[in-house]
């Protein structure tokens, strides 16, 4: 296919493949059903999702596919903390430290020691022009092998 793409700049699938291709279902899941998704899956059953997570599970609401169904969740919803304040009812207008601090306190549920130790990180203010920025990574990274 990519081949007949390449130098014809188009291919063509045959029935098998096509057959194939109409097995596969998709749906599009918005920013509102996205977070609805997440406050009703903590307010039901207590599971705290991140928005990828809700994404999955709201085409599976949507699509209702026979048989067994595996939806695996493989970010943090504190990744995503204004997302999930949002969801949750909380002011999402906070810093993303405080709302990781009071996404905790409403659910219980303990984000990564990594991510708590998010608010102890100090970070590096330096900005540079785009067209710097090779020239200022050269000079930071021989700065920083001096120490």
């Amino acid at each position: 296919l990519m081949q007949s793409l390449n130098q014809n700049g188009s291919y063509t699938v045959n029935d098998v493949l096509l057959a194939k291709l109409h097995e596969i279902d998709s749906v599009y899941v918005d920013e509102a059903k996205t977070e609805g998704e997440i406050k009703n899956l903590y307010s039901d059953k207590g599971i705290l999702i991140d928005p990828h997570t809700s994404v999955a599970y709201s085409g599976y609401l949507m699509t209702k596919p026979q048989g067994f169904t595996v939806c695996v969740s493989t970010a943090s919803p504190y990744k995503f903390p204004k997302t999930i304040a949002k969801a949750l009812g909380l002011d999402s207008s906070k810093d993303e430290i405080a709302l990781i601090e009071e996404i905790k306190n409403k659910t219980g549920v303990m984000p990564d020691e990594r991510i708590l130790a998010l608010k102890d990180i100090k970070l590096n203010p330096f900005v540079c022009e785009k067209d710097k920025i090779k020239e200022n990574v050269v000079k930071k990274v021989k700065e920083y092998a001096k120490n």
